[in-house]
């Protein structure tokens, strides 16, 4: 009986161990996105400060890493700063797995577009880490 209780210390103490040394920690995302537009059939990288024309499309290339993706446009009803989980008239737009979106702002001013990354342990809503990443994105009159 010795030998067995003996032997069944040998092993559950090291597996306790193990399991509770394996536990993963959530790490924090990494943001990084590259700004671009097409023009004359050209891809031009944006740098700050951003300024595209009314009309043409933005293409947000992720650089970075996490497990969630959110963008915000900046346009009424999609600003982060606005953002309550609990109200709904705010949102944004989920970029899907890549992290990439494109988009189109339609009207001439200053949009403060932001990108929410998330990651998140499984099976534990509240242990997560969060970043975010804000563009000053100023959209003037189509050129004719």
């Amino acid at each position: 009986m010795r030998y067995f209780k003996t032997l069944l210390c040998w092993m559950v103490i090291p597996s306790l161990m193990l399991a509770t040394g394996c536990e993963k920690k959530v790490e924090d995302p990494v943001a990084c996105y590259k700004l671009s537009i097409k023009k004359e059939g050209e891809i031009i990288v944006l740098s700050e400060p951003y300024s595209v024309d009314a009309g043409r499309e933005i293409h947000f290339e992720n650089c970075g890493k996490a497990d969630f993706y959110a963008f915000f446009s900046g346009t009424p009803g999609h600003v982060w700063a606005e953002f309550n989980p609990s109200d709904l008239t705010t949102t944004g737009a989920d970029t899907g797995a890549g992290g990439h979106m494109n988009y189109t702002y339609q009207t001439p001013g200053q949009y403060n577009a932001t990108f929410v990354l998330t990651n998140r342990q499984v099976g534990d809503a509240q242990d997560y880490k969060q970043v975010t990443v804000d563009y000053l994105i100023t959209v003037t009159e189509a050129e004719e």
